[in-house]
Parts: C-alpha cells; sequence; structure tokens
C-alpha cells in the first residue's frame, strides 16, 4: 500500500513537499495524506477488481 500511497502524493501533490512540512513547519498535512490514502484505495481497488 505505501507505494500507492506515495505515488498518489506525485501525481496529486507534485508541488508539495509533505515531509518538509511535517518536519519543519506547524502546518497540517492531514488532508494530503487523507487525499493520497484515498487515491491509493482506488488505484488498488482498480488494479485488483478482477481478481
Amino acid at each position: 500500500m505505501t507505494r500507492y500511497h506515495e505515488l498518489s502524493h506525485y501525481a496529486l501533490h507534485k508541488n508539495i513537499n509533505t515531509l518538509f512540512l511535517r518536519t519543519c513547519t506547524y502546518l497540517k498535512i492531514d488532508k494530503h495524506e487523507m487525499e493520497a490514502e484515498t487515491f491509493a484505495d482506488m488505484m488498488m481497488n482498480e488494479l485488483f477488481k478482477n481478481l
């Protein structure tokens, strides 16, 4: 799942460095993480729907 989650960040948040935001700022990244997780779930469902 982690690979799909990270691919989701690339697809959805190309210009956002969530690692930097998490470690160097006080900005919340929960929205970005939830979006990536949802997108990853959708990708996995699409890839494995015929199994």
